[in-house]
């Protein structure tokens, strides 16, 4: 597993700089003035509600909600100046944007103790007076703020709960102009790499040597526009090579060339943010396990030269057709061309049917999901 090791390792040491380093776009808003290519310090513990932090030649900058109006940072972070009450007074705060359009959404405060706001940005004038507090009766103020959306049919207030997803979701579809079904098909197709390495009953490998093998295919999705999961059916076509030490020693090598037809059938979850996660079972038909059994000999004293054990073929006692597998996966959406891409990360696990030998089948994949019906 060295080499899945050295893959997850480069695509943390990626994510790193992106996440942490990578904020020179931020911008603020100052007395009604845009200023643009500014290092915003990341927040920590809800300190974005209350200050802005502008790093700028090795010095930190604070602002708070008094001085200025506005800033976005990252992937579109956006906070807003509002005054708002908490407790008994009025305090001048920064609010995130969770959604923007006819509605922009708002949260204030951490995890668990969260307050959204809802502002009519059609208004003329957008201050305190125009902020909706959403209170234990956002049902009924959802309702008589998208009254005009006839799609988002009365019985559906009833499933929305009081969390930032849910009502996000909503907002978003508000703001898409309401004209496309809350249940939708989407379709597209998809593309990827993947390593696979098999299981012994005895364990009797060392040192698995994993090979990238590639994958290709189409998807169907069932979703709803306002609630959570999706599903989605796909469609895989796989070929790869495995090379095992097949022994403690590494004396002997076995090379495994696969190719399958895969069918995950796979419930995807949204967040807030561009991040997915997804769970489901995996079907697997083996198209093609062929191998080759090496074993390594001395031949004067040199334990490098290899001979035939056996040729490739076909073989049942190392694979039969039929496995049934589960699977887990984390990915974001990028928007490019005008799409919105999914890359994914998944990992897979199967038990193979009706077999003696190698009994268990595992993986890990990076999967480009492209839509092919809107974005």
């Amino acid at each position: 597993m060295r080499k899945t090791g050295k893959v997850l390792l480069l695509l943390m040491f990626i994510q790193f700089p992106l996440t942490h380093f990578g904020q020179g776009n931020g911008y603020i808003i100052k007395d009604g003035v845009k200023q643009d290519g500014l290092r915003i310090v990341r927040n920590r513990y809800g300190s974005g509600f209350h200050v802005c932090k502008v790093k700028k030649d090795g010095v930190t900058i604070p602002y708070n909600a008094h001085e200025i109006s506005a800033y976005e940072y990252g992937s579109g972070k956006c906070y807003q100046s509002f005054g708002i009450g908490l407790g008994a007074d009025t305090n001048r705060v920064f609010l995130k944007r969770l959604s923007s359009g006819k509605l922009n959404l708002y949260v204030f405060g951490r995890r668990g103790n969260e307050r959204y706001f809802i502002q009519d940005s059609t208004a003329v004038e957008i201050d305190t007076q125009k902020l909706i507090a959403l209170d234990e009766n956002y049902r009924e103020q959802l309702m008589g703020l998208v009254n005009d959306c006839p799609r988002v049919k009365e019985k559906y207030f009833k499933r929305i709960l009081f969390n930032g997803l849910m009502l996000k979701k909503l907002v978003d579809y508000y703001n898409s102009g309401c004209d496309k079904p809350v249940h939708q098909l989407r379709y597209g197709v998809s593309a990827g790499v993947e390593t696979r390495l098999p299981f012994r009953k005895d364990h009797s490998y060392v040192a698995p040597r994993i090979q990238m093998g590639y994958k290709v295919g189409a998807w169907l999705r069932f979703q709803n526009q306002l609630f959570n999961p999706s599903v989605q059916l796909q469609f895989f076509y796989e070929t790869n090579t495995t090379h095992i030490n097949y022994n403690r020693w590494g004396y002997e090598h076995l090379f495994v060339k696969q190719s399958s037809l895969v069918m995950p059938l796979i419930m995807r979850y949204d967040t807030k943010t561009r991040l997915k996660f997804e769970f489901g079972v995996v079907p697997r038909y083996y198209l093609k396990n062929e191998w080759a059994f090496y074993e390594r000999t001395k031949v004067g004293g040199d334990l490098n030269k290899t001979h035939y054990l056996a040729e490739y073929s076909s073989s049942t006692n190392i694979y039969s057709p039929f496995a049934l597998g589960f699977m887990a996966g984390i990915g974001g959406v990028v928007h490019v061309g005008g799409k919105d891409v999914l890359g994914i990360i998944r990992y897979d696990f199967h038990q193979v049917l009706n077999n003696e030998s190698i009994t268990k089948d595992h993986g890990l994949s990076f999967v480009l999901e492209v839509p092919l019906n809107g974005k």
